[in-house]
C-alpha cells in the first residue's frame, strides 16, 4: 500500500508517538533507568538513518523508540502474529534479506 510507504500523519502519527513515548521512556523507567536527553535531535534531513548495534540486548528497541525512528526488521518478523499491532503503529520497514532490491529500497 502507498500509505505504508509514507511517514504517518495525522491521528495514525499521534498513536505512533504515543507508543514510542509508553515504549521508551515508560519501558526505561520501570526497567530502573533514567532518562534525560540533553540537546536536540536532529532532523532527518541531516541525520536520516538511527543504527542501533549490534543488538546485544532487548534495550535496542526502546533506543529506537526515544529517537521516534521507524524500526527496519526482517520479513519474517511480519509474519509474526503478536507482534502485528506494534509494528503496524511503530511504521516498521521489513526487508527481505536473500533480496538485494528490497535491502536497497529499505535504505
Amino acid at each position: 500500500q502507498t500509505r505504508d510507504k509514507q511517514p504517518l500523519t495525522g491521528w495514525r502519527q499521534y498513536f505512533q508517538n504515543g507508543m514510542w513515548i509508553s515504549a521508551g521512556y515508560i519501558a526505561f523507567w520501570l526497567l530502573g533507568f533514567r532518562v534525560d536527553i540533553k540537546g536536540e535531535q536532529a532532523s532527518r534531513h541531516h541525520a536520516p538513518v538511527l543504527i542501533v548495534a549490534p543488538h546485544s540486548s532487548f534495550l535496542d528497541v526502546f533506543t529506537i523508540a526515544l529517537c521516534f525512528a521507524s524500526p527496519l526488521a526482517r520479513i519474517e518478523n511480519s509474519k509474526t502474529w503478536f507482534l502485528w499491532a506494534p509494528q503496524a503503529i511503530g511504521h516498521t520497514i521489513f526487508v527481505d534479506r536473500r533480496n538485494i532490491n528490497s535491502r536497497h529500497e529499505a535504505a
